[in-house]
């Protein structure tokens, strides 16, 4: 398969519920069919560890990126910035949002 090669799956949420829960399965999906497609939530707030259940699913977490469900510029700022970095230099292929 030559593309998507990478995906990166993006949601403001910090609960494993919800739109959450059906990403971290499309991921799992994709993975088995050969595309590195990782997981990109709020890091920001305090929600349910996502990170165990990302791990029981065998997707990674992109934890670089803040995605806050509170309008925080700076963290707006910050990750705008970083997707655009990650955009233009072709780590990702696709970014679903």
């Amino acid at each position: 398969m030559s593309w998507p090669r990478a995906a990166l799956l993006l949601v403001s949420s910090s609960s494993r519920t919800g739109p959450v829960e059906g990403l971290i399965s499309l991921a799992h999906e994709a993975r088995a069919r050969g595309i590195d497609a990782r997981f990109g939530g709020d890091t920001a707030g305090r929600g349910e560890n996502l990170g165990e259940h990302l791990a029981e699913a065998g997707v990674p977490w992109e934890m670089d990126l803040r995605l806050s469900r509170k309008l925080r510029p700076l963290d707006v700022l910050r990750d705008a910035r970083l997707l655009s970095r990650w955009a233009q230099s072709g780590r990702f292929d696709v970014l679903h949002a």
